[in-house]
């Protein structure tokens, strides 16, 4: 089924039916329709990257309409993410809330709620890793703060030995000097 795109020089529709253009075969060639298509949808998502933009409209089978949504909806949830991974227990729970009243049905809720639930456990997984990894650079500067103390003793003691040795020799100094004198 042929798509009518229009161009400024000619309708593209003739190039939507190749049929000598097997898109398993075809790799990362496209044909004028999809192309263009991909240039709309980089025109309503101008920061996306245009791999994820071109990943989406493959998933949607080369609906621009079901592409457009499906990646505003991709965008829906990474903000949604983002929230739910820097908010507290209570914005969670009312984003958590806020999902399931928008389901559609309850297997449309479970999956929401399933999906909200992981993120939050990769969330906790996250931040038990991170605080693992700040407790083991605790450690690490606790013995290098004892080091440092034990190098900073040892320096004070040759610092009076070093004083002690000097007044002995003032005072040898000295006396040799009283002698000449």
């Amino acid at each position: 089924m042929a798509v009518a795109v229009e161009s400024r020089k000619r309708l593209a529709t003739p190039f939507c039916d190749d049929p000598f253009c097997d898109p398993a075969k075809r790799g990362r060639y496209t044909t004028p329709c999809a192309a263009q298509a991909l240039d709309a949808l980089r025109g309503i998502f101008p920061d996306a990257s245009p791999r994820d933009l071109e990943a989406c409209f493959a998933a949607c089978g080369g609906d621009i309409n079901a592409a457009a949504q499906a990646y505003r909806d991709q965008l829906a949830m990474h903000e949604l993410a983002s929230r739910l991974v820097q908010g507290t227990a209570d914005e969670c729970a009312a984003v958590l809330m806020q999902q399931i009243a928008a389901a559609t049905d309850a297997s449309d809720a479970r999956n929401r709620a399933s999906w909200i639930l992981g993120l939050i456990k990769n969330a906790a997984a996250a931040e038990a890793a991170e605080a693992a990894t700040l407790r083991e650079e605790n450690a690490t500067l606790r013995e290098q703060t004892a080091r440092l103390r034990e190098e900073a003793a040892a320096l004070r003691e040759r610092a009076e030995a070093a004083d002690r040795d000097n007044a002995v020799l003032k005072g040898g100094v000295l006396a040799v000097l009283k002698e000449y004198m």
